[in-house]
């Protein structure tokens, strides 16, 4: 056995660089290029169902996930508490599944319904479903008549996994060392890890999490109202973005889609120095497609992009959005082919600006197109 100092094992990022390491490299993002799926030629709303079978089947398989695996559990909801202020009702809930996974989540409804049908909207962000709240946008929702989610999925949020005081760890050479844990580090690597040795990801898991939260939400709809509501869905942040993104990607019912702080794509992580978190990576992504081809599937549905972002050196950068609009030209093509093009939109505003303005045309209903040339 090759002892642990060994120049030929040093390959992880806090060691020497082989001399090979370049070649390898340049053939990694040539290869990934090379594989990215870009068959998008339709005429017909058939020949679009067909195209869209294909992806959807291409991004179950890389998630891991099951459709029909969201249709075996049961919903159990434990309603933890409520409370009314001046004009709303804010309730606290915890919904369970797959295995002991909880849910927590707070909805605001008006205390007064306005009559007709209602809207809905669900609200995720990377530092917890708390953070993206304010006054102001509270106030644009509930007068409007409309309903407020905000949730975590599992690893954000409440259900955040905390690094303990001191753990061990195995080192580069090969030997476990006991070492103290930074002012909140998390065990997101870990639990990523784990997730890939038994051959899922914790980002499909988290799809899962959100595409189970919604079809709960719509049988509560349905069994209260009997009827569903029009969805909106914002995310703030590069892991909850990328997962509202594949599940508006799945689930055709989610009529608006905002994302704050999407990774550009997929490609730019193939590359010396791009380290991003480890619960977005995924097996075989490249093989199959990019980003731009999953925010394709969301037509005809409205899309917006806002501040997306790269890795490098560790740490994340927001993109010109000349730039992204040119990484995104396959779904700007898509959008255009149906008939939608104005429902696709890259942008760099403030976050919160952006969700009172997208609420406010929401609100007003969109007409559907027709799908073909």
């Amino acid at each position: 056995i090759e002892p642990p100092e060994s120049v030929d094992l040093k390959c992880s990022m806090w060691c020497p660089f082989l001399s090979s390491s370049q070649p390898l490299l340049r053939f990694s993002q040539e290869t990934c290029r090379k594989y990215v799926f870009r068959d998008c030629t339709f005429n017909t709303p058939e020949e679009w169902r067909v195209l869209k079978e294909k992806l959807t089947a291409k991004v179950l398989s890389v998630l891991n996930l099951s459709l029909e695996e969201l249709l075996a559990y049961k919903p159990a909801i434990l309603k933890e508490g409520e409370y009314e202020c001046c004009n709303y009702r804010v309730e606290r809930f915890v919904l369970s599944w797959d295995e002991g996974i909880t849910i927590p989540f707070y909805r605001w409804t008006p205390s007064e319904s306005r009559g007709g049908k209602r809207a809905c909207l669900v609200m995720m962000c990377d530092n917890g479903k708390l953070s993206c709240l304010d006054e102001k946008l509270l106030g644009s929702v509930l007068e409007n008549g409309a309903d407020l989610f905000v949730l975590d999925v599992r690893g954000l949020g409440e259900t955040l996994p905390i690094a303990p005081t001191h753990r061990i760890i195995a080192t580069a050479d090969g030997t476990l060392a006991e070492v103290e844990s930074e002012t909140e580090e998390t065990l997101e690597f870990e639990v990523a890890t784990n997730h890939m040795m038994i051959g899922t990801s914790l980002l499909g898991r988290q799809v899962a999490d959100l595409l189970y939260f919604l079809r709960v939400l719509r049988i509560l709809y349905e069994e209260q109202a009997n009827s569903l509501p029009r969805t909106a869905l914002f995310s703030s942040g590069v892991r909850t973005s990328l997962v509202s993104l594949f599940a508006s990607a799945i689930d055709d019912e989610i009529q608006l889609v905002v994302l704050d702080n999407l990774l550009l794509n997929y490609v730019s992580l193939v590359g010396r120095g791009t380290l991003a978190p480890m619960g977005i990576y995924l097996f075989d992504v490249l093989r199959n497609f990019d980003l731009d081809c999953v925010a394709a599937m969301v037509a005809p549905h409205r899309l917006v992009i806002n501040r997306p972002i790269l890795f490098k050196d560790g740490e994340q950068y927001e993109v010109e959005v000349d730039v992204a609009k040119s990484a995104y030209t396959f779904t700007l093509d898509m959008y255009q082919s149906m008939g939608c093009n104005e429902r696709f939109r890259i942008d760099c505003k403030p976050f919160p600006a952006l969700v009172l303005e997208e609420i406010a045309t929401f609100l007003v209903a969109w007409p559907e197109p027709c799908i073909g040339r």
